[in-house]
């Protein structure tokens, strides 16, 4: 028999991992609420962080603007090339 393709590899995972979520949900109250809250909150959690990654990275930028290296741009002043 021929290897299993990734795409197979994927759907097989993704099947067992299904197995596992919905298995969890039957048995355990606790984790049907928890994943009903989790469905319904899903798009808040994942734009508040996004913002929150957005904000963290114009914080760097910021900072590297006021206290990053100054470039060498090779201007000493006396209008000699290579020296």
């Amino acid at each position: 028999m021929a290897e299993q393709s990734v795409f197979e590899k994927a759907v097989e995972a993704g099947e067992k991992t299904k197995g596992i979520v919905s298995e969890a949900a039957r048995t355990s109250k606790a984790a049907r609420e928890g994943l009903i809250v989790l469905g319904k909150n899903a798009p808040k959690f994942a734009s508040r962080a996004w913002l929150g990654i957005n904000v963290i990275l114009l914080g760097c930028d910021i900072h590297d603007w006021f206290f990053g290296p100054v470039p060498n741009v090779g201007n000493d002043g006396n209008n000699v090339v290579g020296g």
